[in-house]
């Protein structure tokens, strides 16, 4: 392979590059300097943690605000992921449910899952029938070879199937039953379980082929292996391309269906919604219909039309082929029915599933929906009525939620003291539940509200009687409290300010101090905030609010620009609180404070503290990016690549794109040629942009180059070619690139660098360099004519030396193209008199014998081989003698 080698100067900006031939390329030194621009450390803005929630408020006969039980909305459906696939006949769909959980149970999907599983066979896919030839000798070696495929695919001995189908393709490229044998081979590879080659036999039927018979069953195989592999995108437009190309029936059902399922799962809501409208239109031998009505009442209630979606779930309810199903469908539309004031419908579809017999647990979801449903309508009395007469007909999970419903119905009818009674035995029972914290809440409101249960007008009328001792304060406790809860921060710190403590326990105090501080965090009042919290930490130093506390003094802090004091908090904290979760966030603030400062060290060690204490840590990519790029600006590059992959894969939306430039550029200082390589790909791949530095793109190219890998030069200096202004790019770029295009047989683009490279060169030897590898170009191209002016200016620029010794090397090798060998042969015996090159002058010699036997004159040729043998013994031929 020819090499070449930069022996002149290379200029960015567009200046002469000199080249001596055949000599190979330098490597390009990575420059230290960043091609990037470098971005500053964000400046810390402060975490909000949740609002801690008040904790009960332990006092006897004090209201809480009244909180009646939410109705739980319609149920969605859960994604079921698809099945991989299989060869056995589909089977017949049943209707599968998962146990339904505490409150209404999240839809497994069953139908849809079971329909999703269905496979195909090749039979019902319409595949033709196999029909051998008679064994006669008139048969073509085209047909033998493809019966002895189809008897061993018949036979189903799709191992060696296989094989001959495609020693079957490979010998016949232009055969008759190219498309049976890719199907067939892409069926016995499935049938083998090897789905890669099945699905790249099905993709090479596709690409060859766009009309046949076989289109529509490879459609729907290839689309069947998207879309267990999820890739939807993909499988949608073979789902299409089936459903109307396949002959079978349910085939083409099962296509459209499948169809419906890609558009709903890649969000495209209404076109899934028209398509499952039509599978739906199918009345008879139809196994999607149930699946494909669910799904259209989940895209209904997603996209508001609850009317519509209630209108399924009925449907549902009445025709499902599964009694479960229906009783599923029945529960969801009643619930949906009950959050429409559509109590009738809601009544009848709840009450259908009581007459069930197979609805299994649904049973119990329904007995508690008519429950809440005489909630709604203020039937206390039919509520209590009916749970004391089937106190055992309720799952134990769904008993919490009834117990619940009855409390409330007592406290409804002014019947307090049997509320209390109920929301005490759920407490016990049910402590963690969610359900015990409301009976707790709702009990409260009883003790309190036996006269007046609306507990915001009687807190208000008792703060007005202006109540003096334990009670005022744990009313404006409370009154603060329920604002609190509210999230109205400006209410609840008045309330909080107007308390004076003087009759609450140290614990409420503390708790009602750190509550104002937060609150006028909140309301944007930050230097009142950081004083309330230095009130609180002067006051309370062992409550258990204190790390919380110095946490977010020093976000205020932070935010007012003193960054020493906030420094002093979140060190404070992390020193004095080892095990508290605000030590976490301390760190990272720290860390990004020193940032901040330019004490990139600090934060770097700072960071590397949070990680190894943290490893789970929600900041870990934010951390591994700013220690990777403190490491990378210290030009520590090895160490700084884990960094920026660990903050890449953690976190590949916020730091996939940081990272990315910073990855390939380390890679390049460290001279990495296969992991620059994998980088810059998928950097291409995915940005599509001139962000990678030319200088990058240029050494990976030459690299490859120097290797003899010419398509790969071709692929990263073709890259800088193509996105950049041709005078802004090296005019080495042109050159090498257009040699590299000569290897790999593109010789019009070859000529198109290279004149540009010839436009860019003004030195005598940069242009002779580029005229001949310009004129190997056109040999290529079969332009003889052409290619000797390029010749002939080469020998004119070059009168003498190495290049004007190759310019005759090639225009004998135009003689030798235009069949002139014994004119070739003088040509090259020119050269191997005239220089005496270890390299050119061999290589001359062997030409011309060469060039002598072809023309007959074999007497000539063992003459010059004798010569040539005779003057460079240790010279390794290049040509077969």
């Amino acid at each position: 392979m020819i090499r070449i080698a930069l022996w002149g100067a290379c200029v960015w900006c567009g200046s002469a590059l000199v080249v001596q031939a055949q000599m190979r390329a330098e490597p390009v030194t990575p420059p230290m300097v960043p091609f990037y621009q470098e971005e500053e450390i964000p400046r810390a803005q402060p975490v909000r943690p949740e609002p801690p929630t008040p904790p009960a408020v332990p006092f006897d006969a004090v209201p809480v605000p009244r909180r009646e039980p939410p109705t739980p909305p319609a149920v969605p459906f859960d994604a079921v992921p698809p099945p991989t696939v299989t060869v056995a006949p589909t089977p017949t769909p049943e209707v599968q449910r998962t146990v339904p959980s505490p409150e209404i149970p999240r839809a497994v999907d069953a139908p849809r899952a079971a329909a999703d599983q269905r496979t195909v066979d090749a039979e019902s896919l319409g595949e033709p029938e196999i029909r051998m030839a008679p064994a006669t000798g008139g048969r073509s070696p085209e047909d033998a070879q493809f019966d002895v495929a189809n008897s061993l695919y018949t036979r189903k001995m799709f191992e060696y199937a296989a094989v001959e189908y495609d020693n079957y393709l490979r010998m016949h490229p232009q055969g008759s039953h190219r498309q049976a044998a890719f199907f067939r081979m892409g069926e016995s590879y499935r049938a083998m379980g090897n789905i890669n080659n099945a699905r790249n036999a099905y993709e090479s039927l596709l690409a060859q082929f766009r009309d046949g018979e076989f289109i529509g069953p490879t459609a729907y195989r290839l689309a069947e292996m998207y879309f267990s592999a999820k890739d939807y995108r993909s499988a949608l437009p073979l789902f299409e391309i089936a459903g109307q190309r396949v002959k079978n029936p349910s085939v083409r059902l099962a296509s459209q269906y499948r169809e419906a399922r890609c558009l709903e799962l890649l969000d495209r809501p209404e076109s899934a919604r028209a398509a499952y409208r039509s599978v739906v239109a199918v009345k008879k031998e139809n196994p999607y219909r149930d699946a494909s009505l669910l799904s259209l009442a989940q895209i209904a209630s997603q996209t508001r039309r609850k009317q519509e979606a209630l209108g399924y779930y009925e449907q549902l309810a009445k025709s499902a082929e599964n009694p479960e199903t229906q009783a599923e469908a029945a529960v969801k539309g009643g619930v949906l029915a009950v959050e429409l004031k559509e109590k009738d419908r809601a009544r009848g579809l709840l009450e259908s599933v009581l007459k069930n017999d197979k609805a299994g647990q649904w049973s119990g979801m329904a007995r508690l929906g008519l429950l809440r449903l005489a909630y709604e309508e203020g039937r206390y009395e039919d509520v209590i009525k009916t749970y004391t007469t089937s106190t055992g007909e309720y799952p134990a999970d769904l008993q919490p939620e009834v117990l619940l419903l009855v409390g409330n119905s007592h406290r409804q009818l002014g019947r307090f003291d049997s509320a209390s009674k109920v929301y005490d035995e759920i407490v016990a029972r049910y402590h963690g539940r969610v359900e015990a914290k409301e009976a707790e809440f709702q009990r409260l409101i009883s003790l309190y509200s036996m006269g007046d249960p609306a507990f915001s007008t009687r807190i208000d009328e008792f703060l007005a009687a202006n109540p003096e001792g334990a009670q005022a304060d744990q009313a404006r406790l409370l009154k603060a409290e329920s604002h609190y809860k509210a999230k109205d921060y400006v209410k609840a710190a008045e309330a909080y300010a107007s308390i004076s403590g003087t009759n609450l326990r140290d614990d409420m105090k503390a708790e009602a101090m750190f509550r104002l501080a937060w609150c006028l965090m909140e309301t944007k009042q930050i230097e009142q905030a950081m004083d309330a919290y230095t009130a609180y930490l002067r006051d309370f130093p062992e409550h258990d609010q204190v790390p919380s506390a110095l946490a977010q003094r020093g976000l205020c802090r932070q935010q007012l620009g003193r960054f020493d004091e906030a420094l002093a908090d979140f060190n404070q904290l992390i020193e004095q609180h080892p095990k508290a979760r605000e030590r976490e966030v301390a760190l990272q603030r720290k860390a990004l404070i020193l940032g901040q400062q330019q004490d990139n060290a600090g934060m770097a060690e700072t960071f590397e503290i949070l990680l190894a204490d943290y490893p789970s840590s929600a900041a870990g990519a934010q951390a591994n990016y700013w220690i990777g790029w403190v490491r990378f600006n210290d030009k520590k590059y090895r160490e700084a690549l884990p960094y920026f992959e660990r903050a890449r894969n953690a976190d590949a939306e916020s730091f996939k794109k940081q990272t990315a430039l910073r990855i390939v550029l380390a890679h390049y200082y460290l001279e990495d040629v296969e992991k620059l390589t994998q980088e810059v790909d998928a950097y291409l791949a995915e940005e599509h942009d001139t962000a990678i530095p030319g200088e990058v793109l240029r050494w990976l190219g030459l690299e490859y180059y120097n290797e003899d890998k010419h398509a790969l030069a071709v692929k990263y200096l073709g890259a800088l070619a193509e996105r950049e202004n041709p005078v802004e790019v090296p005019a080495d770029v042109w050159l090498f690139l257009g040699r590299s295009r000569i290897e790999t047989k593109q010789f019009i683009e070859a000529e198109e660098a290279l004149n540009i490279y010839l436009g860019k060169v003004k030195e005598p030897a940069a242009l002779a360099d580029g005229q001949l590898a310009l004129a190997r170009a056109q040999i290529g191209s079969g332009l003889l004519d052409a290619a000797r002016e390029s010749v002939d200016g080469a020998l004119q620029l070059q009168p003498e030396g190495r290049l004007n010794a190759e310019a005759r090397i090639l225009g004998a090798e135009i003689e030798l193209a235009r069949g002139n060998p014994e004119d070739a042969a003088k040509a090259f015996m020119t050269v191997g008199v005239l220089y005496e090159d270890p390299e050119i002058t061999p290589r001359a010699l062997e030409k011309a014998s060469l060039a002598y036997a072809s023309a007959g004159d074999t007497t000539e040729a063992d003459k010059v081989m004798n010569q040539l043998r005779t003057r460079f013994p240790e010279y390794k031929l290049t040509a077969t003698q």
